[in-house]
């Protein structure tokens, strides 16, 4: 078969390796083996490989974001995948006719197959330009390569790599739909892209399915983009340090209308996040118009410098563990057939009224990977804010696993649509500063409702600036049905370390194996 099929085996198993080393040796392929995704991508880029067979749970670096990570790397960007799993999976970026997905067990004949065609599509496209546009940053500016598409009408996705940084633009008809850059996106994620001078670049021809996401036409969109960045580092002196902590001189509740939404949504945030850096990673507008407006409201005295105590800052760097982040993403994929959520679990907060939630919000800002959802109505504010439902903010885990905080306030006859908001869900928070009989009946319906169709770790909180006394203790308890494995704190606004303690248990709890199971039973 020659050197040039050579195959890279990523299993975790040694029955499947002994099975398929068997099966590469009949065929006369020869290989390459790892156990772990982390010996795998080392392999893939060392030596490129004409195929990776990979187990879907391969470990330290799981099956889909090894394939991530060499899909979105130029270098390796055309090499097809051979997927290894118990059950079937959504694979994101999954390329039908080039990639492979089989389930145990194994037909070799049907499989050899495959690999086959797998081959022939692959090289097929090459040959129609599948690298069609490749190069360095260095000698062709994105700005460039993005204006060659536009002329073209190019429909795509341009890959771009900096080191251990990856960025994506997506193209339909030369126009620019989306553009992804780290966590961010849209015009942010362009803008920071397009800072990049040095890197190497890949354009891929293929079908998009997604929607438009940037609204602006290329044209006008490069040349703001332009402009923006030449006001940025002109201005570098003028702009405060990403590491000043500021915080508002005004009630940002009563915000007078007309302002520019950046406006709105800059002061709210400074609310969670008194970092300048923090607030600028969690704004949606451009890294300039943050800036700008942060300099502006400084200049008014709208916003002012202070100091953070050190006690707040929380030195870790991980919520949980990568083997307790794999475990949490196997118990979504056993428990829900909705593969598109796959990578996404629900912690659903039941609250008396949506000042706890906001105030719980301002507890986690520095939990490390915690994202203030900053179009939430707990942080634009405004008279939504006072019947809140949806996302908080999320938790990035290992393995691009997201644990997504969504809230709902107690009202009449809600049970049907808590059943309806708890797909997905992982565990249950239940806050509380008052044991009023007709709030604790609403909470207890609303746990009961929600733990009627899934087992999961339930938390109790009381947000109170001092810690309840034994009896008011005691008649929650009986109120809510506490039981045993269920844990109870008390958390104070300023107490930011409790809280990543709380969260840290919680996930732990998720974890473990007598929780998030299918319809609880009587106990």
């Amino acid at each position: 078969m020659g050197k040039e099929k050579k195959i890279l085996l990523a299993l975790k198993s040694q029955e499947d390796f002994t099975e398929f080393i068997g099966f590469l040796e009949r065929a006369k392929y020869p290989y390459t083996m790892a156990t772990n995704g982390a010996k795998a991508m080392e392999l893939a880029l060392d030596e490129l490989p004409s195929l990776v067979i990979v187990d879907c749970q391969l470990p330290l670096i799981e099956g889909s974001h090894l394939f991530r990570i060499l899909r979105n790397n130029p270098y390796t960007s055309g090499v097809p995948f051979l997927f290894i799993s118990n059950r079937p999976l959504y694979i994101k970026g999954f390329n039908v006719g080039v990639d492979i997905f089989v389930t145990r067990p194994f037909l070799w004949e049907e499989l050899h197959e495959q690999i086959k065609r797998s081959f022939a599509c692959s090289a097929n496209a090459r040959k129609m330009g599948d690298k069609e546009i490749q190069g360095k940053l260095s000698r062709v500016p994105l700005v460039d390569i993005l204006q060659m598409l536009h002329m073209n009408k190019n429909e795509g996705e341009l890959n771009l790599t900096k080191g251990d940084l990856y960025g994506a633009v997506y193209v339909k008809d030369g126009e620019i739909y989306n553009a992804v850059c780290g966590k961010v996106e849209r015009e942010k994620a362009l803008f920071r892209l397009l800072t990049w001078k040095d890197g190497v670049f890949e354009f891929r021809p293929l079908r998009l399915g997604l929607g438009r996401k940037v609204k602006a036409r290329t044209n006008h969109l490069l040349m703001e983009a332009m402009r923006q960045l030449d006001e940025l580092e002109n201005s570098r002196d003028k702009f405060p340090s990403i590491d000043l902590r500021i915080g508002t001189n005004v009630d940002t509740n009563a915000l007078p209308t007309g302002l520019k939404p950046v406006m709105y949504e800059v002061l709210k945030l400074v609310e969670y996040y008194p970092r300048v850096g923090d607030v600028i990673e969690h704004c949606s507008f451009t890294d300039y118009e943050v800036y700008s407006t942060i300099a502006k409201l400084l200049d008014r005295d709208i916003l002012k410098e202070l100091e953070i105590e050190a006690d707040k800052i929380i030195d870790s760097t991980q919520t949980v563990t990568p083997a307790q982040a794999i475990k949490i993403k196997e118990k979504v994929i056993s428990n829900w057939s909705e593969m598109m959520l796959a990578d996404y679990g629900k912690v659903l907060i039941l609250s008396s009224s949506p000042d706890l939630a906001k105030t719980l919000a301002h507890t986690l800002k520095f939990i490390p990977d915690f994202s203030l959802n900053s179009k939430s109505p707990i942080v634009s504010g405004g008279a939504e804010s006072s019947r809140v439902i949806g996302e908080i903010g999320s938790i990035k885990l290992y393995g691009n696993m997201e644990v997504t905080l969504f809230s709902t306030p107690l009202a009449a006859r809600m049970g049907p649509f808590l059943r309806a908001f708890s797909t997905n869900i992982l565990g249950l928070i239940i806050l509380w500063d008052s044991t009023d009989a007709q709030l604790l009946s609403r909470l207890k319906a609303g746990k009961d409702v929600i733990l009627s169709k899934r087992r999961v770790p339930v938390v109790h909180i009381n947000l109170g600036a001092t810690e309840p006394e034994s009896q008011v203790l005691d008649e929650y308890c009986k109120g809510l049905g506490v039981k045993k494995e269920e844990n109870i704190y008390s958390l104070s606004s300023s107490d930011n370390k409790m809280a990543f303690e709380i969260f840290q248990r919680l996930l732990l709890d998720i974890s473990g194996e007598r929780f998030v199971t299918s319809r609880v039973h009587s106990l």
